[in-house]
């Protein structure tokens, strides 16, 4: 069936030709939305918003040659919302960014004592002023941000990020270190 054919039975809502629509442009939808190194589940979420304004946008395409460029366009768009409202949202939360992940090659004891070291660890992260906490959120996150990308974010000179992480770091070092900190005072 070809596109003119198809759009046209979308137009009269058949099933059918919906599915069979959505099936050829669902890669370069999601070629577009993982072009913006979205997560896994905000992929998903753009081909979902790409496909309700298909829903609703279906009689205003003139054009059956034209459907792709559509698409793909509302995809860019659908895109670039989603990169921009997660851009603007820094994790701050209660550490949980730093989760573990069990590893079943090692003994209940070692990962009792891992589990403890990365409490300490999260509990220090919490200690850090805000601009020191963010950037090291963003720096060893599951997908590190770029020097460029946490300078946008958090306003400062792109120049400042490594001297600011090592202050960072070493605070926390000094704070893991202190014996304070290791007699849980």
């Amino acid at each position: 069936m070809d596109i003119g054919e198809l759009l046209a039975r979308c137009r009269q809502d058949d099933q059918h030709a919906w599915g069979e629509l959505i099936r050829r442009f669902s890669p370069p939808v999601r070629t577009v939305a993982r072009s913006f190194r979205l997560q896994p589940v905000d992929c998903e979420d753009v081909c979902q918003l790409t496909w309700i304004q298909m829903i609703e946008g279906i009689r205003s395409i003139q054009h059956a040659g034209k459907l792709r460029a559509w698409v793909v366009t509302v995809a860019r768009r659908e895109a670039m919302r989603h990169r921009a409202r997660s851009d603007r949202q820094v994790p701050m939360g209660g550490g949980h960014e730093f989760r573990d992940i069990v590893d079943t090659s090692v003994t209940p004891e070692e990962r009792a004592m891992a589990q403890a070291e990365a409490a300490s660890v999260r509990a220090a992260v919490q200690l850090l002023g805000p601009d020191q906490r963010a950037l090291l959120l963003l720096l060893f996150s599951e997908a590190p941000a770029s020097y460029t990308e946490i300078s946008a974010r958090l306003g400062i000179p792109r120049g400042s990020i490594g001297p600011t992480r090592r202050r960072a770091l070493e605070q926390m070092k000094a704070l893991l270190a202190s014996e304070d900190w290791v007699n849980g005072r």
